[in-house]
């Protein structure tokens, strides 16, 4: 069992090993593409524990790279290299990912896709 920031460094920490890819944890960063942002997850409650605690936590992972004509396909390439970072962590499930665009650095909008990744706490 881990606790949320447990889960959350080990989730930046696998970031951190995919090749030629920043990883950030601050949505107000200056992102610089290609890069991962992950966010707070949502927690869940999905069996007892006496402490209170969450026991589940779903991470939505942005992979995101820059705008052009070819980021569609570079985001297909980036997609799974995140994913299999990911999964290095026996507690880690990647459950979807789902195209999306990331306002982000006071330009156009970054081409994303948004990775949920569910972890055992």
């Amino acid at each position: 069992m881990s606790t949320v920031a447990e889960a959350s460094a080990a989730l930046l920490a696998a970031l951190g090993t995919v090749d030629g890819v920043r990883p950030y944890s601050d949505a107000s960063s200056k992102l610089d593409p290609p890069c991962t942002l992950l966010g707070p997850p949502q927690l869940d409650w999905t069996t007892y524990n006496p402490d209170g605690d969450p026991n589940t936590a779903t991470f939505i992972v942005l992979a995101v790279v820059p705008v052009g004509d070819r980021a569609v396909e570079q985001l297909w390439e980036l997609v799974p290299r995140v994913v299999a970072a990911v999964t290095t962590n026996p507690d880690a499930v990647v459950s979807r990912a789902t195209p999306t665009a990331l306002a982000a650095n006071g330009s156009a909008d970054l081409p994303a896709y948004q990775i949920f990744v569910e972890m055992s706490l």
